[in-house]
C-alpha cells in the first residue's frame, strides 16, 4: 500500500474538521481559544510520502502549519482544499483522491511555503543528499507533517503542555488520559506513527522547541543536548516507533529569536559537523 492511501489518513480528513477545531481550541489554551483556523482542513502530511525513498529520507516535524495571508495561498490552496474535501464529505470519492496528490505534488506549486521549507532543506544536501539542492530534495528525499495539522496564525497561542495532555498514547495505541481523550489527535499520532513505519526515513527533524517538547513526551526519543549549542537546544539521539529504529536531530526553530539558530546558512553547517562528530561515537 501507498503510504498515501493509509485508512488512517482516510478517517481523518472524513471528520467534521470544523466540529474538531472547536473543540480543540478550547483544550489546547488556557483561556479556551488556541487560535486554530476552522477555515480550511488540516493537512496530515507535505510532500509526496510515496516517492520518497524507503530508508533513505528525512521526515521534518514542527508544531503546527502556519495560516497565510497571501493571496496565493488562499485562492490555490484553501479554497480548493475546503471544496474537496467538502465534497469527498458528501460522497465523491474522486474527490480525495484529488486532495491526496494536491497534499503529494505540494512542492510543485505556486504556493508551496518556500520561506519557511528552504530554513530546512538548506541543511538536507549537507547532511544527507549531496546531488540534491534545498528544493529538488523534497522530490524524493524529505517530507513534512507536524504534531498538531491544524492551520493557526501564531503556534505560540497552542499550549505544548495540553497538547500532549489530549494526544499521548501508551504503546498499544491507548490515550493516556482516557478521561480526556481528544479522539482527532488521537487519530492524528496515528497517522504520524503510520506514516514514519511505512516511509522508514534515515532522520526525523524537529524544527522548533514547541513541536521538540511534544514529541519528546508522546514518542519518548533518547535525546543528548549538545552542551556547545545548548542556546539554541540542539539534540541527537533516537527513537523507536513501532519496531522502527531511527536517528533524530532537533533544535530551536530557524526564526529570528535570542534563541534561536537564525540565519539558518549560518548554523546548518555548524549543527552538521555537530551531527557528523556524534554519529562517529555511536
Amino acid at each position: 500500500m501507498r503510504p498515501s492511501q493509509l485508512s488512517s489518513i482516510r478517517e481523518f480528513m472524513a471528520r467534521d474538521h470544523r466540529e474538531d477545531v472547536d473543540r480543540l481550541n478550547g483544550l489546547l489554551h488556557s483561556s479556551g481559544d488556541a487560535g486554530l483556523a476552522r477555515e480550511v482542513p488540516p493537512i496530515p502530511f507535505t510532500g509526496d510520502i510515496d516517492s520518497v525513498e524507503k530508508g533513505n529520507c528525512i521526515c521534518l516535524i514542527g508544531i503546527n502549519p502556519l495560516w497565510s495571508a497571501k493571496q496565493v495561498k488562499h485562492v490555490q490552496e484553501y479554497r480548493p482544499a475546503e471544496r474537496m474535501i467538502s465534497r469527498f464529505r458528501a460522497g465523491d470519492e474522486r474527490a480525495y483522491g484529488e486532495y491526496i496528490e494536491s497534499r503529494l505534488r505540494y512542492f510543485d506549486y505556486e504556493y508551496a511555503n518556500w520561506g519557511h521549507f528552504d530554513k530546512s532543506g538548506y541543511g538536507y544536501p549537507e547532511l544527507a543528499f549531496p546531488d540534491e539542492d534545498m528544493r529538488s530534495v523534497w522530490k524524493k528525499h524529505a517530507y513534512a507533517m507536524d504534531i498538531v495539522p491544524y492551520f493557526s496564525r501564531d503556534a505560540g497561542r497552542l499550549d505544548k503542555k495540553k497538547i500532549v495532555k489530549h494526544a499521548k498514547t501508551d504503546d498499544s495505541g491507548r490515550l493516556v488520559s482516557p478521561s480526556q481523550p481528544d479522539p482527532a489527535l488521537e487519530n492524528h499520532q496515528r497517522i504520524i506513527r503510520e506514516v514514519i513505519t511505512e516511509t522508514r526515513p534515515k532522520i526525523i527533524h524537529l524544527n522548533g522547541s514547541h513541536g521538540m517538547y511534544a514529541f519528546e513526551k508522546i514518542l519518548q526519543p533518547k535525546l543528548e543536548l549538545q552542551e556547545e549549542f545548548s542556546q539554541y537546544k540542539l539534540k541527537f539521539g533516537h527513537v523507536v516507533i513501532e519496531g522502527f529504529r531511527t536517528k533524530v536531530i532537533a533544535h530551536n526553530q530557524f526564526a529570528r529569536g535570542a534563541w534561536t539558530p537564525n540565519p539558518p546558512e549560518k548554523y546548518w553547517p555548524q549543527f552538521i559537523e555537530e551531527w557528523r562528530e556524534w554519529c562517529k561515537s555511536l
